[in-house]
């Protein structure tokens, strides 16, 4: 399967686009493990396409970069072949899996249906921290007309970890937030293909929308705002998927 030509950030409005202080958006606090962190890093290099699909991953100069020997490298790509962003061949290494427009529009479509559970599993009560920080996401991103995409990596990260906090089951939790990575990635590899000013005002749309639901504490809200998010998604990269098949 051919990819779509790379996305270029300096296609971005010559009025480079900078959120002011998101450092909470990669929270790098003593408590999050250093496993974790590298583990979070090859998974945003994935998803970004930083590491395209089928290409193999390089163990060697991932755990120099690092400075971590290779047993615990092997255990971020072990935990990334469960969640489906890599798969490990025998003779061959651990390779970045592939895209398939079948497989991805089946993640979507129960990513879909995942979302509507947010609130009908005895959600959990909106903290005060993550509400404020919502807020403060809202505030600056209404400010930019366009969002490159390191930033829109970051900010629906943010979002997603929001509504993680939201739900009680862990079994649900740890699906939902599987399906998620490995549908994000499906929409930053076609991207390409739809504009700027498009992929902000969506972005922009899904986070006014759930502050404002949060604001009213209304969790069952939060889930069909984010169905209805996933399935414009879905509309968009359905007819883009066409095109390749």
């Amino acid at each position: 399967m051919t990819r779509p030509a790379r996305f270029n950030d300096s296609d971005v409005t010559s009025k480079a686009f900078e959120i002011d202080n998101l450092s909470y958006l990669t929270d790098t606090s003593p408590w999050r493990s250093r496993f974790d962190t590298v583990y979070r890093e090859i998974r945003r290099r994935i998803v970004l396409l930083e590491y395209p699909p089928d290409t193999k991953l390089d163990i060697k100069s991932i755990s120099l970069e690092f400075e971590m020997s290779r047993t615990p490298i092997r255990s971020v790509t072990q935990r990334l072949e469960r969640e489906g962003l890599v798969i490990t061949k025998h003779g061959v290494g651990t390779m970045v899996t592939g895209i398939i427009p079948s497989q991805s529009r089946d993640a979507i479509q129960l990513r879909l249906h995942l979302a509507t559970l947010i609130g009908d599993t005895d959600p959990k009560p909106i903290e005060k921290v993550s509400l404020e920080s919502l807020e403060l996401l809202n505030k600056q991103i209404s400010k930019h007309s366009s969002i490159s995409r390191s930033e829109l990596y970051s900010i629906y990260e943010h979002l997603h970890e929001f509504k993680c906090k939201l739900i009680s089951s862990d079994l649900l939790r740890e699906t939902y937030d599987q399906m998620y990575y490995r549908t994000v990635r499906v929409w930053f590899f076609y991207m390409e293909k739809l504009t700027l000013s498009e992929l902000s005002e969506a972005i922009k749309t899904d986070v006014s929308q759930t502050l404002n639901a949060a604001k009213r504490d209304d969790i069952k809200a939060i889930g069909f705002i984010t169905r209805n998010a996933i399935s414009a998604m879905l509309h968009r990269l359905n007819y883009l998927m066409m095109e390749e098949e």
